[in-house]
């Protein structure tokens, strides 16, 4: 547990070091979030640059097609994780904070992965 505690003491003061002069929320998050973002632009650049080639038998346009594809597919993913996080999110804090309440007390092991958590919450809703 003392590991663990250096380990967030550690996290924390990099983050603190990060934020000095800048007024920015204080978590991890907020870090993340811009390279999110961007992964949400690139869509709308990959439709621009196909946008500008003029030959559709092109190899460019081909690769741009499937560049867009797949990217549009990683933009839906994160905006359905996001409305997820949004839901969902105090839930799994009450369950975080349980699970190491209960750590503390057992040696039992509960998977509290993001994906665990959805098929959990799936299989309720449904």
């Amino acid at each position: 547990m003392s590991e663990n505690s250096d380990k967030m003491k550690e996290l924390n003061d990099w983050l603190m070091n990060r934020m000095k002069g800048q007024q920015i929320h204080n978590s991890l998050e907020s870090f993340l979030i811009k390279p999110i973002q961007r992964v949400l632009k690139y869509p709308l650049l990959l439709a621009q640059m196909k946008s500008f080639c003029l030959d559709k038998d092109s190899k460019e346009f081909q690769k741009l097609s499937e560049a867009l594809k797949a990217m549009e597919s990683c933009a839906e993913y994160i905006n359905e994780m996001q409305r997820i996080h949004e839901e969902y999110s105090a839930i799994f804090e009450h369950l975080a904070r349980n699970y190491s309440k209960q750590q503390t007390n057992q040696h039992l092991v509960i998977d509290l992965s993001p994906q665990t958590l959805i098929h959990v919450i799936n299989y309720i809703i449904n």
